[in-house]
């Protein structure tokens, strides 16, 4: 009765049917509301588990405490998010080279971490698709259009299925300011999941995942940067003042040692030129009319030069 189909749906009864009126379409149809109805909610759960972990990861990211903590942190946090056997932090150099920085892995699968990626077809054939924002969806290593090297390349860690997101910073170079010019991108390097178990069949939503967080790292990428040269600007200008002060501390030095020679020529070259000043002009006083004329002049001259020599050291 209508009841007991109240309360059965209370406890959590998804859809009934009325005795005497079951037939085959209607009892097909209820079968696939329920599975649908289940569907959505196993859907509707996974979203919000995702959103959580996402939460989680960008806050322990955002708190790291330098760049190898964030690549660490980055790399555990994705391997979580898609139940993956591994995940790895891949930054290229300038000649499309690269190392595996960071890396999460289960134990029963060969590490990768410090790997250096040199001069293969992985460079040739598929990391310049990654500058253009490309990401790579492999659910069989072995099925998909991958060259025999990157093959091999993978294989050496066991990879049967990939995730590649690339990992994009804005950069500061060439922009100004007080221009609207979109500062220059750089591609970093890359956020990759392995699958090592066996193939998988990743979901749109793992790889918008994987792409969040790699936008989440790149934001916490140039941040640290961003830290790391102001600190490299400040000790250079801790450096830039020490060397301000001992120079004021000299520049003080040598203006002491100025005054101590102005001391010198003021009083002890003075004390002369006041004797000869005053010699003759107690001979001209005095006996100017024993003196010839030539004599006086030269007297005179002799005042003259003192006085200007008087007045080159009081300038001085």
């Amino acid at each position: 009765n209508e009841k007991v189909a109240v309360e059965a749906m209370k406890i959590g009864v998804r859809d009934y049917l009325v005795k005497g009126d079951v037939t085959r379409e209607a009892f097909s149809q209820s079968i696939r509301r329920v599975l649908s109805q289940q569907a959505l909610q196993r859907l509707v759960d996974r979203r919000e588990r995702q959103q959580r972990l996402v939460a989680s990861v960008a806050l322990r990211i955002n708190q790291a405490k330098n760049l190898d903590e964030t690549l660490a942190t980055a790399a555990e946090g994705a391997r979580d998010l898609l139940d993956c056997d591994r995940t790895v932090i891949y930054r290229f150099e300038s000649d499309m080279n690269g190392t595996i920085l960071a890396e999460s892995v289960l134990p029963r699968w060969p590490a990768s971490l410090g790997t250096q990626i040199r001069d293969t077809c992985f460079q040739e054939n598929g990391a310049q698709s990654y500058f253009e924002g490309n990401k790579s969806v492999i659910p069989d290593i072995y099925s998909s259009n991958l060259t025999p090297c990157h093959i091999k390349m993978l294989e050496r860690f066991g990879v049967k299925a990939n995730l590649v997101v690339p990992i994009v910073t804005m950069g500061a170079e060439g922009s100004h300011p007080k221009t609207t010019q979109e500062p220059p991108k750089k591609l970093w390097g890359l956020l990759i999941a392995h699958h090592c178990r066996s193939v998988r069949d990743w979901q749109d939503d793992e790889l918008s995942l994987l792409d969040d967080l790699s936008v989440q790292l790149a934001i916490a990428i140039r941040h640290t940067e961003l830290v790391t040269q102001l600190k490299a600007r400040a000790r250079e200008l801790t450096k830039s003042n020490a060397k301000l002060s001992k120079a004021a501390r000299l520049l003080k030095e040598r203006n002491q040692e100025l005054d101590k020679f102005a001391y010198v020529a003021s009083h002890d070259l003075r004390a002369p030129l006041r004797a000869i000043s005053n010699l003759a002009g107690w001979l001209e006083e005095d006996i100017a009319d024993k003196i010839p004329e030539e004599n006086r002049e030269q007297l005179q001259l002799m005042q003259s030069r003192a006085k200007r020599l008087d007045d080159f050291i009081t300038g001085l």
